[in-house]
């Protein structure tokens, strides 16, 4: 069965959920690996704040990009993934459902699609062809006041 992104809950919305059903837990997470390239992140979740041994826990792993979310928040990113993974392994994942790599990044293309044609709408909005010294420049135009789009 294929992934449905609208079954997907957030790693926001699954720890409001524990949060609420074991308001004494506990969340820890560990550095495992901080390599040049990569981060790996441990979560661990307690029932309790008590609770000497974890009831679940969840391994994360992030490359560090040239661009995107990992490019300045692969630690961060590596971390709420490693709190996600820990927090499904506790059950709290919609109907049960764990989507893989390849699902969530089926699901992305369209979204990525969309961006691509709104900057290609946007473009031709906030740049303007303009004469300097007799050759053809471009000029951004961002600001909110002569430009709506910003």
């Amino acid at each position: 069965m294929a992934f449905n992104l609208e079954d997907y809950e957030t790693v926001e919305e699954r720890l409001a959920k524990f949060w609420k059903d074991y308001p004494d837990g506990r969340i820890e997470t560990e550095l495992i690996e901080a390599a040049k390239d990569r981060f790996i992140v441990m979560a661990r979740i307690y029932r309790t704040e008590a609770d000497a041994r974890y009831w679940s826990s969840g391994l994360a792993f992030e490359n560090i990009t040239d661009k995107g979310v990992n490019a300045t928040n692969a630690l961060e990113n590596c971390e709420t993934s490693a709190i996600g993974r820990a927090l499904a392994n506790a059950g709290y994942a919609a109907k049960g459902k764990r989507p893989s790599r390849e699902e969530m990044s089926k699901t992305t293309k369209p979204i990525q699609k969309q961006i691509i044609l709104t900057i290609l709408f946007l473009l031709p909005k906030c740049f303007k062809f303009v004469n300097v010294n007799g050759k053809r420049k471009i000029k951004l135009d961002i600001n909110p006041k002569r430009n709506p789009w910003f």
